[in-house]
């Protein structure tokens, strides 16, 4: 039924129902401001430039059907409506620089492994194209601590952790006397050293851990065991030790663009 009226002899047609614009906190919700909201919806408000730099660095990367995006093609991570061609996104496995992304679908086991190989080889990478004396640099003061002094640190709790907490093995310790965090530096000692020991201890932590359960328990003595009791479980040291490599890569970020400006996930 068309409702209508007579003015001056003409009828008048029906409203045309307006499209429901997008609620203004839209983009907030992606972690953009207002303002930036605003001029991206003036530009292209669907188009995947628009989005891209609110996804996680794992997802700005992704191409549609397995290649470049072509014109006019939506992928399946930025388009509400994906077509069927363009509806398949190919995971990548490794970033751009080669770490191994974790899987996003894995066991428990997996998962925890995945990520602590992740935020090892990050630590490597904050190395990475830096000479020795760059690597000895504390450049965020007050802090003393350096590059060099965050690989040789790491070593030693592999080392802890995994050998002498969990396996039970009795470890002679890596770091001078007086020296039990491994941050201090010595002169003969370079980098190239310092990894092949950090990475040794890598190894052996594998060693330790290839056969044992989530479930299984290592002994505890001293002041941790002060804190968290007789035993502890791998799976907690493995969240541990993610933890701790990634408390410890973010002050590896901090150093390392403070000395180059090299900056990066």
């Amino acid at each position: 039924m068309v409702l209508h009226r007579r003015v001056t002899g003409r009828r008048l047609r029906p409203p045309v129902p307006l499209r429901r614009a997008r609620p203004a906190h839209y983009g907030v919700m992606l972690g953009r401001s207002l303002p930036a909201v605003a001029a991206d919806r003036r530009a292209s408000p669907w188009a995947p430039s628009s989005l891209s730099s609110s996804l996680p660095f794992f997802l700005s990367s992704f191409r549609p059907c397995g290649g470049a995006p072509a014109q006019g093609c939506r992928s399946a991570v930025l388009s509400r409506r994906p077509s069927t061609a363009c509806a398949k996104v190919r995971r990548m496995e490794t970033t751009p620089d080669g770490r191994r992304i974790p899987p996003p679908q894995a066991d428990e086991r997996a998962m925890l492994e995945a990520w602590l190989d992740f935020h090892r080889d990050t630590l490597a990478l904050k190395c990475a194209g830096l000479d020795d004396r760059r690597l000895r640099l504390a450049s965020v003061a007050p802090s003393s601590m350096s590059l060099l002094g965050l690989v040789q640190h790491m070593a030693i709790v592999e080392r802890n952790w995994f050998q002498r907490v969990f396996a039970g093995q009795d470890m002679p310790p890596l770091s001078e006397a007086g020296d039990k965090d491994g941050f201090t530096l010595a002169p003969d000692r370079g980098i190239d050293e310092a990894l092949a020991l950090w990475r040794a201890e890598i190894d052996r932590s594998r060693e330790a851990t290839a056969a044992a359960s989530l479930d299984d328990t290592g002994k505890l003595s001293g002041r941790e065991a002060e804190y968290l009791g007789g035993q502890v479980s791998l799976r907690w040291i493995l969240v541990h030790m993610i933890e701790e490599y990634a408390r410890h890569n973010g002050h590896a970020d901090l150093i390392r663009e403070s000395i180059d400006g090299t900056t990066g996930p």
